[in-house]
């Protein structure tokens, strides 16, 4: 369980969760992938240290595992990045999962001391799978979705660009 659990924060981590996408693109074809990492995280760090950083970790996932339904995997990428697959959800239903998560983070403060909560937000990019696509094209095309939402302010949703036919095979 250690091995596929992410210390810090106790959800999946990378490489459970890649191992996990993977039985699932085999078994199924039909998915999105929700990639989102937390806004200006690096100065929570700067800011308020380490502690406030890694509290802020643990807050943020169990905000969204929460949230979560069957047949969702969640996990931890690594710093501040996580991804969620949503086994058999289209686009439309991976959107609304989406601003859930983001409106859930806005509606609190993550306490991170007995004195101190902070406000976090997330950006989020989100690809449906395409049939046949591989799992590196799925993961491309999130993360490109993500860091557009950014690029655009923060607190945003990308949603990917349709795959190529070529990339699809």
């Amino acid at each position: 369980q250690a091995s596929r659990t992410d210390a810090r924060t106790g959800i999946a981590n990378r490489g459970s969760f890649f191992e996990d996408t993977r039985v699932h693109l085999a078994a199924r074809s039909e998915g999105t992938l929700m990639s989102f990492d937390l806004d200006r995280f690096k100065a929570i760090n700067d800011t308020h240290g380490h502690v406030a950083g890694d509290a802020v970790l643990k807050g943020f996932s169990a905000e969204v595992s929460a949230l979560l339904e069957e047949g969702m995997l969640f996990c931890r990428f690594g710093g501040e990045e996580f991804g969620i697959l949503l086994q058999g959800c289209d686009l439309a239903s991976a959107t609304a999962s989406a601003r859930q998560i983001q409106d859930a983070l806005l509606a609190r403060s993550m306490p991170v001391s007995e004195t101190l909560a902070l406000k976090v937000t997330a950006s989020l990019g989100i690809a449906a799978l395409h049939s046949g696509e591989a799992l590196a094209s799925l993961t491309a095309r999130a993360d490109r979705a993500l860091y557009r939402a950014k690029n655009e302010g923060r607190n945003r949703l990308g949603l990917a660009d349709p795959v190529p036919v070529a990339e699809a095979a």
